[in-house]
């Protein structure tokens, strides 16, 4: 693997590895960008040649070789870019919820006559993880010479939280300005915990909601075009002239098509409507499509095994 890791470091674009290089750091994931897409060509790779046999000896309604291309590009896009996403939300949803713990923390040691710099390194010492280790690597940059202002809004950019982002642009103002620090981050942290408050009503008040959006798209509808699907696959060539098994198979497709979009759609509305942002849906639509399509493939086997076809 090193080899291949080498070969891709000198092939891939400067603007995939320097994206990819923060992917990394937003994750809190300690690999180089051409070792990550290495382990991603290479999963998914195992994974394609998974599907090709798969198909191969199964039913599936697609080609084995193109059922092989999809698994592979499926795959590849999870892996670069599904699960990345679902661990940054997470390790970000960890950070917010520690932030106005830390920024009380902070306060109470600047008001015993210490200095912003002594108040970071306690707040690291207290393992507020996974924000301590962010700030610890920020406190090592000051060390080599960068100044705490550019240093902080370098942590704000690299943990990529709007929330971070603007309290940590009030934090730096306040530095320059010369602001008394312990009441400015008490006045942070009594805010963030306020809109923290509304986050968490808006998640329960919408949890029927969304619970009804997974159960319909990850269940009910996949279930009920299996069945669906099941039943007209019966009729082919018999009542039905025109529909050979060719067409049928064409069919299956589209429908599983349509059920996984529907899934991935359904995930980010959830998102949107729990949290108001698109990109905490994905982990819900990866989730749903998945079992989707595993119970729209037990809607077509019920049908048949009831049936004996």
């Amino acid at each position: 693997m090193p080899t291949i890791s080498k070969l891709i470091e000198r092939v891939i674009p400067p603007s995939i590895e320097r994206s990819t290089e923060l992917k990394l750091r937003r994750m809190g994931v300690a690999l180089t960008p051409s070792e990550y897409i290495t382990i991603a060509l290479l999963s998914s790779i195992l994974t394609g040649i998974l599907v090709f046999f798969m198909a191969s000896v199964t039913s599936f309604p697609l080609n084995p070789i193109l059922s092989g291309i999809l698994g592979f590009f499926l795959a590849y896009l999870m892996i670069t870019a599904g699960v990345p996403s679902i661990i940054i939300s997470k390790r970000i949803g960890e950070m917010e919820k520690v932030l106005p713990d830390a920024f009380r923390h902070m306060s109470t040691i600047l008001r015993s006559g210490s200095s912003i710099e002594v108040a970071l390194e306690d707040v690291v010492d207290a393992k507020y993880d996974p924000l301590s280790e962010e700030i610890s690597r920020t406190l090592l940059e000051v060390r080599r010479g960068r100044s705490l202002d550019r240093a902080l809004l370098g942590m704000s950019k690299r943990i990529g939280s709007p929330l971070y982002e603007r309290t940590i642009n009030i934090l730096v103002e306040a530095i320059r300005r010369g602001a008394m620090l312990a009441d400015v981050l008490d006045a942070i942290a009594e805010d963030v915990r306020a809109i923290q408050m509304i986050q968490r009503e808006r998640a329960a008040l919408t949890m029927m909601q969304g619970s009804f959006i997974m159960v319909s798209c990850a269940m009910a509808a996949p279930l009920v075009a299996g069945i669906a699907t099941g039943i007209v696959g019966l009729f082919k060539g018999e009542i039905i002239s025109g529909l050979t098994d060719e067409v049928y198979s064409q069919l299956r497709l589209i429908v599983m098509g349509y059920i996984a979009i529907q899934s991935l759609v359904g995930g980010l509305g959830v998102g949107v409507m729990r949290f108001g942002s698109m990109r905490k849906g994905i982990k819900y639509g990866m989730l749903m499509l998945p079992v989707s399509l595993v119970v729209f493939k037990v809607g077509t086997f019920v049908v048949g095994k009831i049936t004996g076809a």
